[in-house]
């Protein structure tokens, strides 16, 4: 099964610090954290001003520490044999998830140590993101579950044009 994934996080350059996870399964259900060990201090000024504003408050049960992001995305999967896709960031994205995984521990059996990029299929299939059969960025874009949806929509789309 296909997951639309986005990260918001602070490059710390040896490590992604990881700020917040959204999930969308092709299926429709979601799951968003937000971590409880990012450390705001390290925080860049885009970060500071447009990411870390959109999160929900503290009081709100997305906010969790790593360790409780990992499993419940574990659990989110369940037993499927995940395809992730992002949009344009894959690789950061993909990194972001795979340091949740102690390297002891690596992820889980079926997972890909990879995600696809809807920004690619989005080229192949001849078009430009200004395109108006794709659908525009969400208002609330730097938002990951808000981003993740939006890469399910694209891919949906871009899926369509290839058809």
């Amino acid at each position: 099964m296909k997951y639309f994934i986005d990260t918001e996080f602070i490059d710390c350059e040896q490590v992604i610090n990881l700020i917040s996870l959204g999930v969308v399964a092709e299926d429709g259900r979601e799951f968003y954290a937000i971590s409880t060990e990012f450390d705001p201090a390290q925080a860049n000024t885009f970060v500071r001003t447009v990411v870390i504003p959109q999160l929900e408050p503290p009081e709100h049960p997305a906010w969790m520490t790593r360790a409780e992001m990992k499993d419940r995305l574990v659990q989110f999967v369940d037993a499927d044999e995940p395809r992730f896709w992002s949009y344009a960031g894959a690789p950061w994205d993909w990194m972001a998830i795979a340091q949740l995984f102690p390297v002891a521990e690596r992820v889980p059996d079926g997972w890909l140590y990879t995600a696809y990029d809807v920004l690619m299929l989005i080229e192949t299939a001849g078009v430009r993101l200004d395109d108006p059969r794709l659908p525009p960025p969400p208002p609330d874009v730097h938002h990951a579950l808000a981003d993740a949806r939006w890469a399910s929509e694209l891919h949906r789309a871009a899926t369509q044009l290839l058809a």
